[in-house]
């Protein structure tokens, strides 16, 4: 799969109570990359760890991110992130 560095992938995050869940889709709407961890209420080095993993993948690409979760809202308000 050639990888488009030019072009924003949509990456949404779900941050709840015991868990992240990340899905980045390319221009159309196919799933490139997706994670599923418990983060023992290591929000931070989860996320880390996660997008570590999505570089390697993905490489360095641009991404248009949203949040959601029931942890999520607070996350994208100090971060000024698009919450759903």
């Amino acid at each position: 799969m050639a990888i488009d560095t030019k072009t924003p992938y949509r990456m949404g995050v779900d941050i709840g109570s015991t868990t992240m869940k990340v899905a980045v889709l390319d221009a159309d709407g196919t799933l490139v990359f997706s994670a599923y961890q418990r983060h023992q209420a290591d929000i931070k080095g989860t996320a880390a760890d996660i997008v570590g993993r999505l570089y390697k993948e993905l490489g360095n690409v641009k991404v248009r991110l949203v949040i959601t979760g029931s942890v999520g809202m607070g996350y994208a308000q100090r971060l000024d992130i698009g919450f759903v």
